[in-house]
C-alpha cells in the first residue's frame, strides 16, 4: 500500500526532472558574471528596504553604499539620479522624521524601484571567449 504509493510518487517526480535529457543536450555549467550578482543582491536588498514596515536610521546605512550602483543600473538621466541619491539623503537626515519626509523617501525609493524595473536586462552569464577557442 504505502510503499507502493511511495513508489509511484518517486517515479513520477523522476519522470518530471529527466537529468539524463539535459546531459544529452550538451548543456555545460555557465558561471554567473560578478555584475549579475552584485546587483541581483543589491537590489534585492533594496527591495526590502522598500517593503519594510518600519525604517530605522541604522538601515540606512544597509543600503547607503549601493544607492549609486543602483542608480547608475536605471535608465534615468544622471542629474535625476543625483537628484534621486540628495533625496534619499536629505529625507534620511530628518530628525525626528515626520509623515513628510517618510512619504517622500517612499515616493523616491518608489521611483528608484521602477527605475530598475525598466532597466534594460543584460545576459548574466559570463561569456568565455577561451573555451570557444579552443572548440574550434
Amino acid at each position: 500500500g504505502l510503499l507502493k504509493f511511495l513508489h509511484s510518487v518517486y517515479v513520477a517526480t523522476l519522470s518530471c526532472f529527466p537529468l539524463k535529457q539535459l546531459y544529452a543536450y550538451g548543456t555545460t555549467s555557465k558561471t554567473l558574471t560578478a555584475e549579475h550578482i552584485v546587483t541581483t543582491m543589491f537590489v534585492g536588498n533594496f527591495i526590502g528596504i522598500v517593503c519594510a514596515r518600519s525604517l530605522h536610521y541604522q538601515f540606512y546605512s544597509w543600503y547607503f553604499f549601493s544607492l549609486p550602483y543602483l542608480l547608475w543600473k536605471t535608465p534615468f538621466p544622471t542629474l535625476m539620479r543625483l537628484a534621486l541619491f540628495v533625496g534619499v539623503e536629505c529625507c534620511w537626515n530628518i530628525y525626528p522624521s515626520n509623515s513628510y519626509s517618510s512619504a517622500i523617501l517612499l515616493c523616491i525609493h518608489a521611483v528608484i524601484l521602477w527605475g530598475l524595473w525598466i532597466a534594460p536586462s543584460e545576459y548574466p552569464y559570463f561569456d568565455d571567449k577561451s573555451s570557444e577557442k579552443k572548440e574550434t
